[in-house]
């Protein structure tokens, strides 16, 4: 998803340069279930990123692509974020444009998108 409109987007780098990402990370995380929350926005914008593949190309993948790329395709979320890195399970938000666009765009985005 790509956020196109310009005075959307003003208002979004604004919010980012003013701290937003943190206090929006916190917020998330102080609710019950705002950390699952996002993490379901990373796994549905993975799986519907894999899911615009028709099946030829998901197979090209497959067998053409290093395992970076396959993984990169199939499994990050929003905006790239690797999801689970280390021993670490804990989601973040990279960017609020790319969460932002994805509530626009998608009928399962999370909460997220949502409080931006």
């Amino acid at each position: 998803y790509w956020l196109a409109c310009p005075l959307v987007h003003r208002a979004i780098s604004d919010l980012e340069r003013r701290g937003y990402v943190k206090i929006l990370e916190r917020r998330l995380f102080d609710e019950a279930d705002g950390q699952q929350q996002l993490n379901n926005a990373h796994l549905c914008y993975a799986k519907e990123r894999w899911d615009t593949l028709k099946p030829n190309d998901r197979e090209w993948v497959l067998t053409s692509s290093s395992d970076r790329m396959i993984h990169m395709l199939k499994d990050s979320g929003v905006a790239g974020i690797e999801l689970w890195t280390g021993t670490s399970t804990q989601a973040y938000i990279k960017c609020l444009h790319a969460h932002y666009a994805h509530f626009r765009g998608s009928k399962t985005a999370g909460a997220s998108g949502n409080i931006i």
